[in-house]
């Protein structure tokens, strides 16, 4: 009996023995790498946050209005259709936003393209449903709303030609 108890003593000391030599090693391990963690992230912002990087600190700086000369004398530059596009149809007709088709879906805009480029043409200059007067920018003129309509229509099935520069140049 003595013999099975010395057994069972043993093992329980055994167990004891490997925890210890274990944790001996994993505590000490845990506290380094925590330390070495905060004397590398020292500098570093917040996990995600890149409010400090140049860019942003330019932006919270920068100026709110922006003066800029033009020549109200030199010949207007119209915007392509690809520009106009890019800056004011984009939101909209890449998303779907509010029942837009978005370019390059050949059936939402088979009916708009069959309907022909004099009608998709009045539905950019004066809007539809959700969609305002020129996408929302009246300082666009017919011709970069004429541009940019044909620019969607014929990246989404479209064949329309692109309309001719205006005489007036306005």
């Amino acid at each position: 009996m003595d013999r099975g108890n010395n057994q069972e003593i043993s093992l329980k000391n055994l167990k004891r023995i490997a925890m210890v030599v274990f944790l001996a090693f994993v505590i000490p391990i845990a506290i380094i790498s925590m330390i070495v963690n905060i004397v590398v992230s020292g500098n570093k912002a917040a996990a995600g946050s890149d409010s400090l990087s140049e860019e942003a600190i330019n932006m919270r700086i920068a100026p709110i209005a922006k003066l800029e000369f033009v020549d109200i004398n030199a010949p207007r530059v119209f915007k392509t259709g690809e520009q106009v596009f890019s800056s004011v149809c984009a939101a909209c007709h890449l998303t779907g936003i509010a029942g837009a088709p978005k370019i390059g879906d050949h059936s939402a805009w088979a009916g708009i393209i069959q309907a022909g480029y004099e009608a998709a043409l009045k539905i950019a200059i004066y809007g539809k449903d959700a969609m305002p007067p020129k996408g929302g920018n009246p300082n666009l003129s017919d011709y970069e709303v004429a541009r940019a309509m044909v620019y969607i229509a014929n990246q989404s099935g479209g064949a329309f030609s692109e309309p001719e520069i205006p005489n007036n140049q306005s």
